[in-house]
Parts: structure tokens; C-alpha cells; sequence
């Protein structure tokens, strides 16, 4: 055929390029020995085998006359290199190679990119093994920097993106969990037995503004590790009984305690106040999203008993009562809907940067559909109301851009063919735009293990298995990343000298 254009391509990969180890008679069939192909693929095909590949023309002719019948065209292309490719290699040099020829590759991004690194935690190509590879966006290279076991299965940036926290479970014991700090290229390892009276070692995320590390439980407690001083001589890890949320000043805060993972903010659970090292003051209530209006002024939403989550309600640091006075109900959102069914309150917390504005999302109890709130709590006046999500979606799990204008919200959604979908909504609460990533699912997954903003909080990167997507949020831009490893479970932005 003649050469391949950037139509053929935009189409191909808007469709899909399929696995070069897909069922023969898609890509082609034997005819006496004779290669066919059904379309423009052949085209791009048998640039890939000669560009990618380095396969010449006669080598083609050669190899294809020694295929056999049945054989896959990945199977088929195996054996004509003969340098050793895995399937999930080669597919992923296909899929580039597709990419790479579209308009959408061929876009200049709006803004620089940044001055940092990406670090991946994926599986060795054919292997079952993880490990750490770093991705360089100036070069567009792949290193492997360090062999993990087949159970790492948790990582995220510390502080300023300066190293990892990196966390898996031991080969040799099932029960045993280590969690590791990776900086400068060195690891340090953080282990205990996993036992009721030690703290978690899951990380979740750093809180920057305390270089602490929020550790969620294995078992029963969480842990806030001090990352500079287990980066030192020392290592400062305390226990909190829940996921902490602080006072503006720091001297306080509102702990809760979901009752399944993956154990954030906003799941109803167990409300307690602490002081600002995490020392229980009192147990105050079952809630659900703990956030401060001012350094003595909490507030929550409450189930009113009946275990459906309908108020926002607000209590003092120093009243010991259960008189909770109401901030805003659910029907008082929803009155703008014109929707009789019965809403829940799903998140609220204030948005960064403007702790005025309440970002709310309600769902419906009969279907779990989705709708996003904006209130000011000094006008008492209702900014936005976006329905977003129309699925029966679970397994909720929510994040902010660094700079507040975007919400993250993460979903398990079931299609109509009953198959599971992990989707990412990247809502836009300026004008109330949403884009949607739909991804491999994760049971058990949280936003933060499946996204990272970059350290100056505009570029998102968000990893899916066998591509990572880097996006500017709201300008419409994105690119595809295809690293050259196995299947990756998390790709986090660090530090080019951590």
C-alpha cells in the first residue's frame, strides 16, 4: 500500500490499535503463503516492522514464508526479530508507534512542561515482579532504578516531590508490610510486624504545609510519619486513631475513623477531637467529612442517627456537648434539582485557597448518581449546581488540584455490558466543565494512588496500566506516555535531583 498519513493513524488509534497478539483473522489471512490485511492497517503495519522493528523488506519475505498457520502476528513478529520482545513490550511499541503518528502527538504544548522526572511503580516486563523506573520527559527514556518483590503495591511523592514513600508486603510473610523512602537514589526502610498495636504503613499522601506523611492502617491505626527526620538520623512516627484533619493553627484537630478503606475524609465513621500531636480529647460523634471553620469551630456532616448522611451541622473546640447547630441540609441544596428522590451528602470540604466556598457532591440513594455543589458560606448563596456522574457508581475517593480550581473524583462504575469501570472526573470549578478518564479498575483504589499534579499544581498525570496521561486542565491539552515496562500501578511527579 502507499504510505501511511496522520488520517490513518488518528483513525486507527481512535478505534483502538489491538494487540498484535489478537486473533489472527483480524489482522490477516494466510493465502498461500501471502500476507493480507483488511484496511490502511497495513500501511502503518509495515512501517512499524521496518522503522521499529528494523525489520528489512527482504527479511519480511523471508520470515513470512517460515510463519505457520495460526500463528499471531505478535507471535509472528517474535520470531522475526528475535531479540527477545514480550508481548507487553511489543504491544507498547505498537501502540507508540501509532500514537506518535496522530495529530493529537503532533500538538505543542500550550505551557512548558515541567522541570521534573516521573516515577513509575510497574511490573518487569514478563515478570511478576514491581519495581521503580523513572521516566525523563526531556529524553523520553525509561530506567529501571530498583527491583521491588511482586507485592509493592502503594506509592506516592514525599514533600516538594523531593523521593517516594513506596509500600509493600513482605514475600516470605503475608502478614509483615515494609514501607520504604526512596531519596537521592537510596532506599530507607521503615518495617514492622503488621500487629494491632503498631501504626499503618500505607501512604496516602503528604501533607506539605507539615512535611508529614498520613498513613493509613493495615490493621487498626494510623501512623503520621515526619519525613525529614526519617530521611536523618531518626525516624518520627506517631499513632492517630484516625485520619486527621487540622485546625487553620494547628493546635487542634478532628480525627475520623472510616469503617472501610480506602479510609479518607469524607467515609462516615467514628469523630474525634485531638490536640495538634493527635492526642485524643474526646470522642464527639458518627460523621462523615470533618473540616474547621476557624480555629475553634468544626464542622461535619451527621446522619442524624438514621444512618443516611443529610446535614452539615457545626461544634465548638471547647463544648463538650451534643448540641450540634445546623449549617446547611441536603434538601436545601437539592431544592434547586427538581428531583424527588432522596440525596445523601457525599463530600464537602472547603475549597483551597477560598475556605469560604464549600465544595459539596450529593448522590442519590436510589442510583448513586452524582451532583456538584458550590456554596458561600458568607453570602449564603448557591454558586453551582452540576450534575456530573448519571452511572450507579461506588467506591467513591476525592482530590484537589493544588491550586483549588479543579475536583478529582474517582469512581467504580458498572457499563451496560456489566463490566467494571475505574473513571477519573476532573471537574473544573471555575466554569463547571468536566472531562472523564476511563481506566483499568483498581478494587480498593483511592485518587491519590492513580494521580499526581506536578509541584507547580498544573500538570496532571494520571497512570493506566500501560500508558500514562498528562494533561494541562483546562486548556484541553494531553499527550500519552507509553513507558517501556510492564503494566504500572502509580506514576508520581518528583524532583530530577531526588
Amino acid at each position: 500500500g502507499g504510505a501511511a498519513t496522520t488520517s490513518d493513524s488518528d483513525l486507527l488509534f481512535a478505534q483502538g490499535p489491538a494487540s498484535l497478539f489478537a486473533d489472527l483473522s483480524f489482522w490477516y489471512q494466510m493465502e498461500d503463503g501471502t500476507l493480507i490485511m483488511p484496511d490502511k492497517r497495513d500501511d502503518i503495519l509495515i512501517a512499524f516492522i521496518q522503522k521499529e522493528l528494523g525489520l528489512a523488506a527482504p527479511d519480511i519475505v523471508f520470515s513470512l514464508g517460515r510463519s505457520r498457520f495460526g500463528q499471531s502476528l505478535g507471535e509472528w513478529l517474535q520470531a522475526a526479530t528475535g531479540n527477545g520482545e514480550t508481548a507487553q513490550t511489543l504491544d507498547n511499541a505498537w501502540r507508540s508507534f501509532v500514537y506518535k503518528r496522530t495529530a493529537m502527538a503532533q500538538q505543542a504544548p500550550p505551557a512548558p512542561l515541567p522541570e521534573q522526572d516521573i516515577q513509575l511503580l510497574c511490573q518487569i516486563a514478563g515478570e511478576e515482579r514491581m519495581a521503580l523506573y523513572r521516566y525523563d520527559l526531556d529524553t523520553k527514556t525509561t530506567v529501571l532504578e530498583q527491583p521491588l518483590n511482586r507485592y509493592a503495591d502503594k506509592m506516592v511523592a514525599l514533600p516538594a516531590d523531593d523521593g517516594l514513600a513506596i509500600w509493600q508486603t513482605a514475600e516470605a510473610d503475608a502478614g509483615a508490610t515494609k514501607l520504604f523512602l526512596w531519596h537521592n537514589e537510596e532506599m530507607t526502610e521503615i518495617s514492622w510486624d503488621a500487629v494491632d498495636d503498631v501504626p499503618g504503613s500505607k501512604p496516602l499522601h503528604a501533607d506539605l504545609s507539615r512535611g508529614k506523611l498520613i498513613l493509613l492502617p493495615v490493621n487498626s491505626e494510623y501512623g503520621l510519619l515526619d519525613v525529614a527526620s526519617c530521611l536523618g538520623e531518626a525516624c518520627l512516627l506517631d499513632s492517630l486513631a484516625g485520619y486527621p484533619i487540622w485546625s487553620p493553627d494547628g493546635v487542634h484537630m478532628v480525627m475520623v475513623d472510616p469503617s472501610y478503606e480506602p479510609s479518607e475524609p469524607h467515609q462516615y465513621g467514628r469523630l474525634m477531637l485531638a490536640d495538634g500531636a493527635g492526642e485524643l480529647i474526646r470522642i464527639f460523634a458518627f460523621g462523615a467529612s470533618p473540616f474547621w471553620l476557624d480555629n475553634e469551630t468544626f464542622a461535619f456532616v451527621s446522619d442524624e442517627g438514621e444512618g443516611s448522611q443529610h446535614m452539615i451541622v457545626t461544634g465548638q473546640v471547647d463544648e463538650e456537648g451534643y448540641d450540634w447547630e445546623v449549617l446547611l441540609t441536603v434538601d436545601q441544596l437539592t431544592a434547586v434539582l427538581n428531583d424527588t428522590r432522596t440525596h445523601w451528602l457525599d463530600f464537602v470540604a472547603p475549597q483551597p485557597h477560598d475556605p469560604d466556598k464549600l465544595v459539596i457532591v450529593t448522590t442519590t440513594a436510589e442510583d448513586n448518581e452524582r451532583t456538584l455543589f458550590i456554596y458561600d458560606l458568607v453570602t449564603e448563596e448557591l454558586l453551582l449546581a452540576l450534575p456530573f456522574s448519571d452511572s450507579n457508581a461506588s467506591g467513591e475517593s476525592y482530590r484537589f488540584s493544588p491550586n483549588g480550581r479543579f475536583l478529582l473524583a474517582q469512581y467504580f462504575e458498572v457499563d451496560p455490558n456489566l463490566q467494571t469501570q475505574n473513571s477519573i472526573y476532573i471537574i473544573d470549578l471555575l466554569d463547571g466543565s468536566t472531562s472523564v478518564k476511563s481506566l483499568q479498575p483498581f478494587v480498593g483504589s483511592s485518587v491519590y494512588w492513580h494521580t499526581d499534579f506536578s509541584e507547580d499544581g498544573d500538570w496532571l498525570l494520571i497512570a493506566d496500566e500501560q500508558m500514562l496521561y498528562l494533561s494541562l486542565p483546562g486548556s484541553g491539552y494531553e499527550q500519552l506516555i507509553f513507558p517501556e515496562t510492564g503494566p504500572c500501578k502509580t506514576a508520581v511527579w518528583v524532583d530530577k535531583n531526588s
